[in-house]
């Protein structure tokens, strides 16, 4: 849904510049943040849910040094190409490669098979370490033991 609304979002802004609305910019604005919001807040809880627990510090903060240059550096992008060809057609074609690459993502996830958002993934233990999701060899222990 995140990736939706920001793809809405970014075909506002291009359609506020061309009407020249302020009010347009505006709705385009939150409608683009709460969508990068969304699609942020998603990219977290899936990296919390598969991200192994030793190593889980170490893969958030790739995640967020990934994401502040992700933010930042089309910015800078936007900034040197509206000196070459002006703001509103920088602020159009930053739009449209945004609005693409969201599409792109938002088909390969639609593409996935999909798993219960209440599921967790749990990584498997290695030999001589102890399974984090429980001990399930019990478990299954004492079900057979029961259903004999």
């Amino acid at each position: 849904m995140g990736l939706a609304a920001l793809v809405a979002g970014v075909g506002l802004l291009c359609w506020a510049g061309v009407a020249g609305s302020v009010w347009l910019l505006l709705g385009a604005s939150v409608v683009a943040g709460i969508g990068q919001g969304m699609a942020f807040l998603g990219a977290m809880t899936e990296i919390n849910a598969v991200a192994p627990p030793e190593r889980h510090a170490e893969v958030l903060s790739g995640f967020y040094v990934v994401t502040y240059l992700g933010t930042g550096i089309p910015v800078l992008g936007v900034g040197f190409l509206a000196t070459a060809i002006g703001l509103l057609p920088a602020v159009e074609w930053f739009s449209a490669g945004a609005a693409a690459a969201a599409i792109v993502l938002l088909s390969a996830l639609l593409r996935q098979p999909s798993r219960s958002p209440t599921a967790k993934v749990r990584p498997e233990a290695r030999p001589g370490q102890r399974s984090t999701s429980g001990d399930h060899d019990a478990t299954r222990a004492a079900n057979s033991r029961g259903a004999g």
